[in-house]
């Protein structure tokens, strides 16, 4: 449980200021992040909130996209199966034709009737077997394209789970993509849930026999890897160890951001997890 700090009310993002508690003049916001206790600044909570807003928005894009694959996918399926019904009967009414035909013809012996009746069935089979086959080829395609779509939006929601346990868990976000590489070998979806499993498929429990949570794993990787995570020392800025004079790593001074909307958090949060921006709020 961390308490965010703001000298405003406003400074508060909207979605928070029913949660504000004012004491000395200043407002406080609670948020569980399953990391301990202590006071943060706004501007970083703020890059935490603004870089999982941004994993649940990229999440949601991509799993709306992959939905309207998946209905056109079913559409093309659905036409492929109208179309074989079609050809079908169209197959049909063309062998009962010429064999009408060839009834019509008058006095043929009986060996040459059959011989007709076999000629007119393999002359209207042949680009109706194609067009099966073809249709056979389209329907097949659909079904693979299909699975693939359900595969890759299970990819992304279990990315996008791990990305939410991992930032709240103090995740640093350059990490983000390791920490991400680590937990897909781990979890996986299971009849609809996620779940976590060994190497050789065994379930992974917790110390009361469940099975373990994704904000348990989490929180497991600070012993495991803890590279992974922000450093815990201090609340306030770290100094510079170019020795420069409020520079960054690169070049020239770092911008700053003075008492920034959500939204101009959000559009500059590449820059901020550079450590090429910061953020003041007074």
């Amino acid at each position: 449980m961390i308490e965010v700090e703001f000298a405003k009310l406003e400074d508060a993002p909207e979605a928070l200021r029913p949660l504000a508690e004012a004491r000395d003049s200043k407002f406080y916001v609670k948020l569980d992040t399953g990391s301990g206790v202590g006071v943060v600044s706004a501007a970083t909570a703020a890059t935490e909130l603004a870089g999982a807003n941004k994993a649940r928005n990229e999440f949601r894009d991509n799993n709306n996209e992959l939905k309207n694959k998946n209905t056109d996918l079913l559409a093309k399926v659905a036409e492929a199966e109208r179309l074989k019904e079609e050809h079908a009967e169209l197959k049909k009414a063309e062998e009962e034709r010429k064999l009408e035909d060839v009834k019509n013809r008058g006095n043929l012996r009986q060996e040459d009737f059959q011989s007709s009746v076999a000629r007119a069935v393999e002359a209207a089979q042949g680009p109706m077997q194609k067009v099966m086959d073809k249709l056979q080829s389209d329907m097949k395609l659909a079904q693979d394209e299909k699975v693939a779509a359900e595969v890759r939006l299970a990819r992304k929601e279990l990315e996008a789970a791990l990305s939410t346990a991992g930032l709240k868990a103090g995740v640093d976000e350059k990490a983000l993509q390791d920490f991400l590489h680590r937990g897909m070998k781990v979890w996986s979806i299971k009849d609809g849930a996620f779940m976590a499993a060994k190497e050789d498929g065994t379930p992974l429990y917790d110390d009361k026999g469940q099975p373990v949570s994704m904000d348990e794993y989490a929180a497991s990787m600070t012993t495991e890897a803890p590279h992974l995570f922000k450093s815990s020392g201090g609340g306030g800025a770290q100094p510079n160890k170019t020795g420069g004079g409020g520079g960054n790593n690169d070049r020239g001074p770092r911008k700053v951001l003075v008492n920034p909307t959500a939204r101009e958090i959000g559009d500059n949060l590449d820059e901020l997890a550079k450590a090429k921006m910061t953020i003041s709020v007074s």
